[in-house]
């Protein structure tokens, strides 16, 4: 029997091989297109990029002074009321904090407690920092289970 198929070894494989390059090439090159033209704007404008880092940057701050405030809680603190609640007199309680002494500086002051005052607020009204609330527990000999007052008279010692 012979052979009836005979195969050329030389100069048709390499047009093959070639032939199959230039295949792969073009389908490449035609993915390449197709992805460029179906891929939209490419995202967020700048405007909407800053909005949502600025609204990350204040969901982090809220989160962190809510987790000073568990802290400050746990520690010995006391209950927090809402803050957009109203006084027995049913007046608005915003201006209750500044007709209490300010001191940003909290340099041995006193301060009077209103219903929605907490450990943590006054000291962070005093000290810009909430989690400080233990040196207003200590210099009023204040314990865990000793609740806050309204009217109650607090001494802010100094922050060092």
């Amino acid at each position: 029997m012979t052979d009836e198929y005979e195969y050329d070894d030389g100069a048709s494989s390499g047009r093959v091989l070639w032939g199959r390059i230039a295949l792969l090439l073009l389908a490449l090159l035609f993915v390449f297109v197709l992805g460029r033209c179906t891929a939209g704007d490419g995202g967020a404008s700048d405007e909407q990029l800053q909005s949502l880092e600025e609204e990350v940057e204040t969901l982090r701050s809220q989160r962190d002074a809510l987790q000073a405030e568990i802290d400050a809680l746990e520690a010995g603190g006391t209950d927090p009321a809402p803050e957009d609640e109203d006084d027995e007199d049913g007046e608005d309680n915003e201006n209750d904090a500044e007709e209490s002494d300010d001191a940003a500086d909290g340099d041995g002051r006193t301060h009077e407690v209103t219903s929605n005052d907490t450990l943590y607020t006054i000291a962070q009204q005093y000290y810009g920092d909430g989690s400080k609330f233990t040196l207003i527990t200590e210099a009023n000999n204040l314990s865990r289970d000793d609740p806050l007052r309204v009217g109650q008279v607090l001494e802010i010692p100094p922050e060092s």
